[in-house]
C-alpha cells in the first residue's frame, strides 16, 4: 500500500473521446474541386499565365529597388540624390503592377469557369454525375464576385444587395 494519495485528477472521459466533427465535404467532391482546381491551373498556364507571372515579379524586384533607393536617399546623410529608378517610373511601375495583378485574377476566374465546364461535361459523358453540394458550392464561390460586382456597378451596395447577392 502506498503512503502517498494520488494527486493527480483523473483523465475525463469526454476528452479522450472527443472526435472530428466530421468535414461536411465527402471525400468525391474534394476530389471534384482537386479536379477542378488542376484543371485550371494547367488552363492558366496554357494560356500564358507564366509571362503574366513572371511581369508581375518583375515589377515587384523593381519597386523594392526603388523602396531601396528611397530609403537611401532619405538618409541624413546623403548628398543630392541620383536615382536608379525616379519617383515617376516607380508610379508607373506601380500601375504596370496593379494592372498585371488584375489581368492575372481576370484569367484564372476565366480558367476555373472553364475548367469547371470541362470537367463537368466529362463526368456528365462519362455517365457519372457531379455530386450538386459540392458543386454548387464551388459555383456559387466562383460566381458571386460577379454577381456582387454586378450590384455595385448599379450603385446598389447596400447589405440588401449583398445578402441578395450571396
Amino acid at each position: 500500500m502506498s503512503r502517498y494519495h494520488p494527486v493527480r485528477p483523473k483523465a475525463s472521459k469526454a476528452k479522450s473521446q472527443r472526435r472530428e466533427a466530421p468535414s461536411h465535404k465527402t471525400s468525391s467532391e474534394e476530389t471534384l474541386v482537386k479536379t477542378i482546381r488542376d484543371a485550371a491551373d494547367a488552363l492558366y498556364l496554357e494560356r500564358d499565365g507564366a509571362s503574366i507571372d513572371k511581369a508581375i515579379k518583375r515589377a515587384e524586384r523593381t519597386l523594392e529597388l526603388f523602396d531601396r533607393e528611397l530609403e537611401r536617399v532619405g538618409a541624413p546623410d546623403a548628398e543630392k540624390p541620383k536615382w536608379l529608378i525616379s519617383p515617376s517610373v516607380a508610379l508607373r511601375w506601380q500601375r504596370e503592377l496593379e494592372r498585371q495583378q488584375e489581368r492575372r485574377e481576370t484569367l484564372r476566374s476565366e480558367c476555373l469557369v472553364i475548367a469547371r465546364r470541362l470537367v463537368e461535361d466529362w463526368m456528365q459523358g462519362s455517365g457519372e454525375q457531379p455530386p450538386s453540394p459540392g458543386a454548387s458550392d464551388f459555383q456559387e464561390s466562383v460566381e458571386v464576385p460577379s454577381e456582387m460586382s454586378a450590384e455595385a456597378a448599379k450603385g446598389g451596395t447596400d447589405a440588401d444587395a449583398v445578402s441578395e447577392a450571396a
